[in-house]
């Protein structure tokens, strides 16, 4: 807030104000993700460290260690990961939940594949970058894509591809483009976390029902 008062009394720089205000009602409005505003925080953060420096005296600093501390524990990987999910760090930053189980979902995912009877015409399709992400790394053989954001651009399966492991939450949409498909497993950390991706299905859809220069477009989606 000392920040914020201090930027606003000076004109050049005063359009900062407005700016972290519209972000952060766009942030709790529009349901986006919580670390929208660290992109402009250190502006008000700094300002606001030079107007307080004449009264940061023993107990501003033991405050600011305090929260120096809990801050480290929230934002990095400190926590072991079969603690996390009894602490409520996970619901202060999201994040830490989400960096949960990536290694026991590919494992899930690639057993998939693996047990198909010709993985050879076969792909992983993933709801999102962060599964599409996962198994490019801990399983960088299994030709994986996905339609989300920028990675609908990257590369479409190709046309030979006629069974498609789809991953996660996208699979109600995406079992329509195809003439059968059955859920195989469930994603499952073997944690405690609670994130988006625990219990999201794992299924082998066959026999798409168009082209794949069709199908593509209908799986866009920007989130």
């Amino acid at each position: 807030m000392a920040g914020l008062r201090a930027l606003w009394r000076d004109r050049r720089v005063r359009f900062f104000v407005p700016a972290f205000g519209l972000l952060l009602v766009f942030t709790f409005v529009g349901g986006t993700q919580p670390h929208y505003p660290v992109f402009l925080l250190p502006l008000p953060f700094a300002a606001g460290v030079v107007a307080m420096e004449r009264h940061l005296g023993r107990v501003w600093a033991g405050l600011f260690a305090v929260n120096g501390v809990v801050s480290a524990f929230i934002g990095l990987p400190l926590l072991a990961v079969g603690t996390v999910g009894s602490t409520p760090v996970p619901g202060v930053n999201p994040i830490v939940g989400d960096s949960v189980g990536w290694p026991a979902y590919v494992d899930q995912v690639t057993h998939a594949y693996d047990a198909l009877p010709d993985p050879g015409h076969a792909v992983v399709l993933t709801s999102n970058y962060g599964e599409a992400g996962a198994v490019h790394h801990y399983a960088p053989d299994v030709p994986v894509y996905s339609a989300q954001n920028a990675l609908y651009d990257q590369a479409r399966p190709p046309a030979t591809a006629t069974t498609v492991v789809v991953v996660g939450g996208q699979y109600d949409q995406a079992s329509r483009l195809f003439a059968s498909c059955r859920v195989v497993d469930h994603l499952e950390s073997g944690t405690s976390v609670d994130n988006e991706e625990q219990g999201l299905p794992i299924a082998v859809c066959q026999a798409p029902k168009a082209p794949w220069t069709l199908l593509w477009p209908r799986l866009h989606h920007l989130d």
